[in-house]
């Protein structure tokens, strides 16, 4: 579009738009074939910046006020293009150019000379009613620069001034935006790059969206289903639609509505088939639903999306191609987390954890063992932002893949796990814990725990790779150094040996129990493997001591009776064994939710009996 010029005839004047019109020409016809000439748009911006500083080398006058106004103008919009974000630079640009302006007119705003109050000054004067359609184009500018800095007040100012009717509440500002009409009046003189009224529709989208998401975040999802709703309704990109209807998604998946939710993010994927956070929330939607495997096939879809990293080109809606758009006024950061899609490892493991959930365990354990070999390369590229899938710790993901890895019998590749583990974790492990289950929990002694869980676990899972690839005293080792670490954690407390009462602690005790038990009767089970009854009997009551409600403790100590030929005492413990299998069968089952997941499906395996001698044993028992 065209602005009106100024009524001079001055040469210098003259050969300066014709340097503006000649540099949007070539710029708009780069811009409208979508073309990727970055050095060709640098030097356009170089040549336009240059220009503007040729102006202000000059004193501020009238007749070069339209073109100054004009040039920062495109120069912001050039800028912005490129940048895809705000910087200082571009409200720098914009707050010289309006001083110069108002000094050329004589325009004071009194003794406030703030920012805002040079916009109402200038927005209100007489003298700049000619250049109203570019000093209203570059006030949107502004108005959108301070929405991304979340000046909340100063935006609503700088509208307010535009409006006849009084505002206080930043919720009216769309009301604001809304009866805001950047005239275009302009002739063929000095060119500009977008009309002003292209701003207003960026501005009212880029807020509606912005107040959106900061409902979502406050957990008001109908006001920001409402916002995204106003948002939809204007113009722009089909990238920026797809994270729209995503964000509508996301509002009806914390209202418990997985059906909607996946309409919508199927509607994100038609506007952008590479939504990464789309297909991310899609599989959320899919596992809220109970259908495994379309969230497995959603999360492959994703996999092959972000391994592809070329961009989709910026296509319109309903518009011809614009240089900026709502988009680019929009801080990533200031979304929420479950609006992004997650980094290609964080996705790799989630691949791997839900196939292992889900007994698909020939699939996880080939998406484990990629993963740790992307992590040892340090391929990821950080985001700089939340994810809505943050990896775990290193140690966990090295426990869960040797888990998976025992259960396919890849025994060398799960020891290495295991063996990763202990080398990187072994040396921080404190010479002892003393937790209070009465109180909270402490980060240093956590991560202490951690430390020890973590290296006991190891213990445990090589202890039963060795005991599979018939190691037997060598796994008796493993699973002592098992226990020796776990003899490090002690619990102090007035509810110490109150099984029934709940802490801070009662998850951290289920862990810790759950590891010492599994070591006990894991040693035990090798000791009747060499026929050392005693120690077998042993071991399987200690462990039955420390998880009454472990099922695999009470088959390895009735094994431990019977082939000690001790049947009336193997008859009277599953007697009583049965008729408490209703409570302990609870307390179980509430045990293994405390669980970590590769010690959840470690215990799930049934490593430790022979479950056709346990069903003998059982009919001998009359059961």
């Amino acid at each position: 579009m065209n602005m009106a010029a100024p009524g001079s005839c001055d040469p210098c004047l003259i050969r300066w738009i014709e340097a503006n019109n000649d540099i949007i020409a070539t710029w708009k016809r780069q811009v409208d074939q979508c073309r990727d000439a970055h050095t060709e748009s640098q030097k356009l911006r170089e040549r336009m910046d240059q220009l503007l500083k040729l102006m202000r080398d000059l004193p501020p006058v009238v007749p070069f006020a339209a073109l100054e106004l004009t040039v920062t103008y495109n120069l912001v919009i050039m800028e912005l293009n490129a940048d895809k974000e705000v910087k200082e630079e571009h409200e720098r640009l914009i707050d010289e150019t309006l001083r110069r302006v108002l000094a050329a007119h004589h325009l004071d705003p009194g003794g406030d000379h703030s920012c805002s109050a040079l916009w109402r000054t200038a927005l209100r004067a007489e003298s700049l009613v000619q250049q109203a359609g570019i000093v209203h184009g570059l006030a949107g500018l502004q108005g959108l620069i301070w929405s991304v800095q979340k000046k909340s007040p100063e935006v609503l100012d700088l509208f307010q001034t535009f409006s006849t009717f009084p505002v206080t509440d930043r919720c009216a500002l769309l009301l604001l935006l809304r009866s805001w009409a950047p005239p275009d009046e302009g002739s063929e003189s000095i060119h500009c790059v977008l009309r002003p009224s292209f701003i207003k529709d960026i501005v009212y989208t880029a807020v509606a969206f912005q107040q959106g998401v900061e409902a979502m975040e406050k957990g008001d999802h109908d006001s920001a289903l409402d916002l995204f709703q106003e948002a939809a309704g204007c113009c722009g990109t089909k990238s920026f639609m797809a994270r729209i209807r995503n964000c509508q998604g996301l509002c009806f998946i914390q209202k418990g509505l997985p059906h909607l939710a996946l309409e919508h993010f199927k509607q994100a994927l038609q506007e952008d088939p590479k939504c990464g956070a789309a297909y991310y929330n899609c599989s959320v939607a899919y596992r809220r639903l109970g259908k495994r495997e379309a969230e497995v096939e959603m999360l492959h879809l994703l996999k092959c999306v972000l391994s592809d990293p070329k961009p989709a080109a910026p296509s319109p809606r309903g518009h011809g191609f614009s240089p900026i758009s709502s988009e680019d006024f929009v801080d990533v950061r200031s979304l929420s987390c479950a609006s992004l899609a997650p980094r290609v490892s964080e996705l790799q493991y989630l691949l791997a954890r839900h196939c292992f959930e889900y007994k698909m365990m020939d699939e996880a354990a080939d998406n484990y063992v990629e993963l740790l070999r992307d992590l040892m390369e340090g391929s990821d590229v950080e985001l700089g932002f939340p994810s809505p899938a943050p990896l775990p710790p290193v140690a966990e993901i090295l426990l869960e893949a040797a888990a998976c890895l025992i259960q396919v019998d890849r025994f060398e590749e799960a020891a290495a796990a295991c063996e990763e583990v202990i080398v990187k974790t072994a040396d921080v492990i404190p010479s002892r814990i003393l937790l209070d289950r009465t109180k909270e929990r402490d980060p240093v002694i956590t991560d202490q725990l951690n430390c020890i869980v973590w290296v006991s676990a190891a213990h445990l899972f090589q202890a039963k790779i060795q005991a599979l690839q018939d190691e037997t005293k060598t796994s008796i080792s493993s699973y002592s150094r098992c226990v020796n670490l776990l003899l490090k954690v002690q619990f102090s407390g007035a509810d110490a040996g109150n099984e029934s009462l709940t802490s801070p602690r009662e998850e951290e005790r289920d862990v810790i129990d759950t590891l010492k038990c599994c070591a006990l009767i894991g040693r035990s089970h090798q000791f009747l493997q060499l026929g050392n009854l005693k120690e077998a009997l042993k071991n399987a009551s200690l462990g039955l001591q420390v998880l009454p409600a472990c099922p695999e403790a009470n088959n390895v100590f009735l094994s431990s009776l019977w082939k000690m030929e001790r049947k009336k005492e193997a008859e009277a413990h599953w007697q009583k064994f049965k008729s408490s299998k209703s409570r302990t069968d609870d307390q179980w089952q509430s045990v293994k939710r405390s669980l970590p997941l590769s010690l959840h499906e470690f215990v799930n395996h049934k490593f430790f009996t022979n479950q056709t001698s346990i069903r003998e044993i059982r009919e001998c028992l009359g059961s």
